[in-house]
């Protein structure tokens, strides 16, 4: 049956139609064999000759598509391990290189293996870059091709082809476990399920196996809680099958048929118990993710406990002034939850320097006011009787008596202390106002005027 879409089929003879039914035989035997290589190299010559005699979305297609993106998804599986491994002997050998002393590399390259070694480690390393980008590839063609015979069955109408659809769902469910796509991976096992109620008892094995596969990918995504149910489904299943194994080896008695039951029953008996260890791992898991989320929520309870009661303890204030209430007269605000830290810093009082006048005078005889201050006060003007002396036209020593000089207690009042204090003394006479110097003069008939009283 050819299909209309895609190219115009190119009919084959029937010689070559036989050969690919051949290789797609020989196929399945490589797989079984566990030589993936070789199978891919089969299904991929008998998906090109059947493709173009029917046409890409024909019936007659559908299982080659899906064969060889099976083959595809097991080399992709194969490769991954290879790599990590390749990459792991690399990176030692890179460890082992760099603990290597720098003597025994100069020997080394002295004696001519040194400079083989880079060229072969880079080899290395592009042969496993290639392989890691393989893996993606085969990954990439194994889901187009199983999208393809899941849509060429999947038109075939309801109920057809459960079986082969249940199949290609678990293993697209696989590729997107291997890419980490985990709610791919739970859509299309979920499909799996629903074809499989179709044609399968409850205690098919093939169940437990989607089940537990689901149970892998809820693990995986991090929920824990969702995955246990999957895995006690699956162990339900298998106890069933357990019961019927039971019940058919009774009925079979011996012969081959009753050896086979055997080996089954036992097989499933091991199946059974792993299951019940992952059903134990899952609820400790569970248990420790609620304790997680209960201590999480009482923090979070406590720590929205503390802050409303800080809030509740801010003190209102009197709504004039800005100040704290007083609780019980006491004097003492209530505590706001602010701690006073004191003085920040060395805790010495600051001095600010200020210009001082020293030399300002008090007020002037007779109540006329002072100079302003910072200025000199102003020199008085002597009259010409007082230079000459008194009235009568005497002199004395030089141009007269001086005038009395200002005391020190007028000019200025801060010095009046000073000037009490120093009233009784008397000051020392200059020394050409001294008699011996006057009658040295002026002779023995002048003498010195006094020196004036210190008021």
């Amino acid at each position: 049956m050819s299909d209309e879409a895609g190219p115009a089929p190119k009919p084959a003879s029937a010689a070559a139609l036989a050969e690919a039914d051949a290789k797609f035989e020989r196929g399945i035997q490589c797989i079984r064999a566990n030589d993936i290589e070789t199978a891919v190299q089969l299904f991929a010559e008998v998906l090109e000759l059947r493709t173009q005699h029917y046409g890409e979305l024909a019936l007659e297609c559908a299982p080659a598509y899906y064969r060889y993106g099976a083959a595809l998804l097991y080399q992709a599986q194969g490769n991954d391990d290879v790599f990590g491994a390749s990459m792991k002997e690399a990176g030692e050998g890179e460890e082992a290189e760099e603990e290597e002393p720098a003597g025994d590399k100069e020997n080394s390259r002295d004696k001519g293996k040194g400079p083989a070694a880079p060229d072969a480690e880079e080899e290395e390393g592009e042969e496993g870059g290639e392989e890691g980008e393989g893996g993606e590839n085969d990954l990439q063609l194994a889901w187009e091709n199983l999208e393809s015979a899941k849509v060429i069955w999947g038109r075939q109408g309801e109920g057809q082809h459960s079986e082969q659809l249940a199949d290609v769902h678990s293993l697209l469910s696989d590729v997107a476990l291997e890419s980490d796509d985990f709610p791919t991976a739970l859509a299309e096992l979920d499909a799996a399920l629903a074809h499989l109620a179709v044609f399968v008892q409850p205690d098919d094995r093939r169940i437990a196996e989607v089940q537990y596969k689901r149970c892998c990918a809820l693990q995986l995504g991090g929920d824990a809680e969702a995955a246990l149910p999957a895995v006690q489904a699956a162990c339900d299943c298998l106890v069933l099958r357990q019961q019927a194994l039971a019940s058919k080896l009774t009925a079979a008695g011996e012969g081959p048929e009753a050896e086979k039951l055997t080996a089954e029953q036992a097989d499933v008996a091991a199946l059974l118990q792993d299951l019940k260890e992952k059903v134990q791992e899952l609820e400790a898991m569970a248990a420790e993710n609620a304790d997680t989320k209960a201590m999480i929520k009482n923090t979070f309870a406590q720590f929205a406990a503390g802050s409303n009661a800080g809030a509740q303890a801010k003190p209102a204030g009197d709504g004039g002034g800005g100040g704290t209430a007083d609780v019980g007269g006491s004097g003492t605000a209530p505590d706001s939850g602010v701690q006073n830290l004191g003085v920040v810093g060395r805790g010495t009082k600051r001095i600010n320097l200020q210009a001082v006048q020293t030399n300002v005078p008090g007020a002037l005889p007779g109540g006329g006011a002072g100079a302003p201050a910072g200025e000199p006060l102003p020199k008085k003007k002597r009259s010409l009787a007082e230079l000459m002396g008194d009235d009568e036209g005497k002199t004395s020593i030089g141009f007269g008596q001086a005038p009395a000089p200002v005391a020190a207690c007028e000019a200025a009042p801060a010095a009046a202390t000073s000037c009490a204090e120093g009233s009784g003394a008397q000051q020392a006479v200059p020394s050409f106002l001294q008699a011996a110097s006057v009658q040295a003069v002026y002779g023995k008939g002048a003498q010195a005027d006094p020196p004036p009283a210190q008021t």
